[in-house]
């Protein structure tokens, strides 16, 4: 005869189910601070000539995002502080971050969607240029901006903006 046992499962509105009620909580808390730190980015895009559109921002909005993003991955990551607490102080490189986060993806991403949210985050970050603050949809642009001196046509609505 086989025995049954009775499993108590917390789901949340998006799905992600745990097993322990202090975590779902922790996940849902951590959703909502993500949510009000992605609500500081600008979200109009600007279709773009040189690719296919652009997000401006100021640099006051991208540092509030920044720091913001930082102190919520110290609090979900604090093995991996230091690595945040480098890159918010200017040590370190947005890139180095998404490529620790990258690594560590496979072990944390089993236990919630926030690792993943975090992940977007940071390569958002990692695609706003930190010199301009112009958001382009891959961190190429940035490059071949930076490598051609490019002057960027964003449109008729707002002329030129000469990077380098």
């Amino acid at each position: 005869m086989q025995n049954i046992t009775e499993i108590t499962i917390y789901k949340c509105d998006d799905g992600s189910e745990f097993k322990n009620k202090n975590d779902a909580v922790k996940y849902v808390n951590t959703c909502e601070k993500l949510k009000q730190t992605i609500s500081l980015l600008n979200d109009i895009r600007i279709e773009s000539k040189f690719c296919s559109w652009i997000i401006i921002h100021t640099k006051e909005k991208v540092d509030a995002y920044k720091k913001s993003i930082c102190k919520l991955a110290v609090e979900y990551y604090p093995s991996n502080a230091e690595i945040f607490i480098k890159y918010n102080a200017g040590e370190i490189s947005c890139n180095d971050v998404v490529m620790v986060l990258n690594t560590h993806k496979n072990e944390i991403i089993e236990n919630s969607n926030i690792h993943v949210c975090l992940y977007n985050a940071f390569y958002r970050l990692n695609c706003i240029d930190d010199k301009t603050y112009i958001e382009y949809p891959s961190t190429y642009y940035i490059k071949q901006q930076r490598e051609n001196s490019t002057v960027i046509n964003i449109g008729d609505n707002f002329g030129t903006i000469n990077i380098c």
